[in-house]
């Protein structure tokens, strides 16, 4: 799958904006999808020091590792696709299949032998097209945690920040400071 560059613009909404866009975009309920970010550190927090994180999502019987690392114009996201089994044996034993990700792993000099699957968010997206990118609606449970969150997913660091202004102002949302979900699970992992 390789490498690419995710650049996002976020808030979190209240469950009643989440609401009120979701009738306005006309999203039906058969929009949604359920995807599972599995979420794996070291005991240190080796790649959160480098703020770093290492995932497997699961969406659709499809199943994605990824480790997100820190880029000038976003994240750099590095990707690689699991069989079920591959899967499985990562979330049940922290065993890791070869690839691309573990070698960025390795470039990070993190300690493979000491990462350690440490739970899982789950969310039910809508996407949809929207002025050139991709809008994102998701309710995301984890750790006894709900939320509910609105994304864009632009071109370009422009692009994203532009449209997501004009997405606020349209439908009338105030922006709050929103961390993404990987940085709110371990918020949340951290004081429990």
């Amino acid at each position: 799958m390789g490498k690419e560059i995710e650049i996002e613009r976020k808030t979190l909404v209240s469950k009643e904006t989440f609401k009120r866009l979701i009738s306005q975009l006309h999203i039906g309920e058969g929009d949604f999808k359920l995807q599972r970010n599995h979420y794996f550190e070291t005991d240190d927090f080796q790649l959160k020091k480098q703020s770093s994180a290492l995932r497997i999502r699961e969406k659709e019987a499809i199943f994605t590792f990824t480790l997100k690392q820190p880029h000038p114009a976003g994240l750099l996201e590095t990707n690689q696709t699991l069989s079920k089994q591959e899967a499985k044996l990562a979330l049940e034993s922290a065993h890791f299949p070869s690839g691309e990700v573990m070698d960025a792993l390795q470039d990070l000099s993190i300690p493979i032998s000491q990462l350690k699957h440490i739970g899982t968010l789950s969310t039910s997206r809508a996407e949809i097209s929207y002025e050139q990118g991709i809008l994102c609606l998701d309710h995301s449970s984890y750790l006894g945690i709900e939320d509910y969150e609105i994304e864009f997913e632009g071109t370009s660091e422009e692009h994203a920040t532009v449209t997501f202004q004009e997405i606020l102002k349209t439908f009338s949302i105030s922006q709050v400071p929103t961390e993404n979900k990987i940085q709110r699970f371990f918020s949340k992992k951290e004081k429990n």
